[in-house]
């Protein structure tokens, strides 16, 4: 399963209220908190946070295999 791994990225800049950080870049309230949950990752808005933390997609996704998938 493809995941979005957004906190793991934050931490590693060492940002401390990630829910603020991305407000300030342009993301509603709402749209920051799903993004946190991994509930949210549209083409759009993966942009936007490669843009708000000058990153590639590649850094915002972890790879965790299903149960039963080899």
């Amino acid at each position: 399963m493809l995941t979005l791994d957004l906190q793991r990225l934050m931490d590693l800049r060492e940002i401390q209220n990630p829910r603020g950080f991305l407000v300030k870049a342009g993301f509603t309230y709402h749209a920051a908190g799903r993004l946190l949950k991994s509930e949210l990752a549209g083409l759009r808005y993966i942009e936007k946070l490669c843009v708000a933390l000058n990153c590639t997609p590649d850094d915002l996704f972890g790879w965790v295999p299903d149960k039963g998938m080899r």
